[in-house]
């Protein structure tokens, strides 16, 4: 890509509020996207505005971020539209929105396109009471100081049947993210709201995610972190050790550089996690509470996801 081009043409100016203002005009973004551009919009904008109308229904509306952003009608290249296509995907017919940003300063490019599969998502699979629906795809290429990566991401819903065969299920939320570069493969992979988890009842876990990262050096090494919250146990397990239901359980690993970390409760918070006297009697339940309690181990700072846990 370049690190500059110029355009000549009318720029619209709106408000936003809370101090944000976009400037914008219509123009050619070949210079900048090759191949992969043609007519479409440019905008600056002073700040973060999501829904952004471009007045343009073959766009509609789109997500800014600070700084240069464009958005385009692209065509999905045959090539992906055959691999979505192998895996049971439908990808939709016509043309789709494109957008990006472009940061010419450092040298740093992104272009997303996406797709909704609509109400009830495209059905992967379904066998048994249980079926995959995938409910949004998109595909991103960056390029970062002359480094291109590229990736996929997906979220969709997962339904199972609830293990005490009463003929009910359960919808769990997955997402999860591959990108692919010369230097490592990066993924990711998350699910929330899971009930009776792993076909245990009473078992939730409210959210998990695994991150993994390969590099590509003369020995490969990956890297592999787990994180995960759960909100209730089976109650003969809760029992045993006086936990009270929806208490956080937060638990987090990772590999390279190596981390533990485990904790019950919410810290700062007044309600009782855990009530262990209650196990040899009942009415002993308030001589011991446990609000919060937490253990971690980190010979250095490690993050997971969007969390960082500090050396200690």
């Amino acid at each position: 890509m370049p690190s500059g081009g110029t355009f000549t043409g009318n720029v619209d100016l709106d408000y936003e509020g809370a101090g944000n203002f976009v400037a914008g005009t219509e123009a050619d973004l070949s210079q900048w996207l090759g191949n992969a551009g043609a007519m479409g919009y440019i905008y600056y904008s002073s700040g973060t505005v999501n829904g952004f109308s471009t007045g343009d229904p073959a766009v509609g509306a789109v997500n800014l971020v600070p700084g240069v952003n464009f958005a385009l009608d692209v065509a999905l290249p045959t090539a992906a539209s055959n691999l979505f296509s192998s895996i049971g995907l439908t990808p939709p017919g016509g043309s789709l929105t494109a957008t990006g940003t472009a940061n010419f300063s450092t040298g740093a490019y992104t272009l997303n396109v996406g797709w909704d599969a609509g109400a009830g998502g495209q059905q992967l699979f379904s066998s048994n009471g249980t079926s995959l629906a995938l409910n949004q795809v998109g595909l991103q290429l960056t390029i970062n100081a002359g480094t291109a990566s590229f990736g996929l991401d997906a979220a969709g819903t997962l339904t199972v049947p609830d293990p005490d065969s009463s003929g009910s299920t359960d919808s769990i939320g997955l997402t999860g993210q591959i990108t692919v570069s010369s230097l490592e493969l990066d993924g990711s992979f998350t699910i929330t709201n899971w009930a009776n988890a792993f076909g245990i009842s009473g078992l939730t876990v409210s959210d998990a995610s695994l991150q993994v990262g390969i590099g590509w050096g003369a020995i490969p090494f990956p890297s592999i972190g787990l994180t995960g919250t759960v909100s209730s146990l089976p109650v003969d397990v809760a029992g045993l050790i006086g936990y009270q239901q929806g208490a956080p359980i937060a638990f987090a690993f990772n590999l390279d550089p190596i981390m533990l970390s485990v904790s019950i409760g919410t810290q700062g918070s007044s309600a009782p996690a855990l009530e262990p006297l209650s196990i040899a009697e009942p009415s002993y339940a308030n001589l011991l509470q446990v609000d919060y309690a937490g253990l971690t181990i980190a010979p250095s700072a490690v993050t997971i996801g969007t969390t960082t846990y500090p050396a200690g």
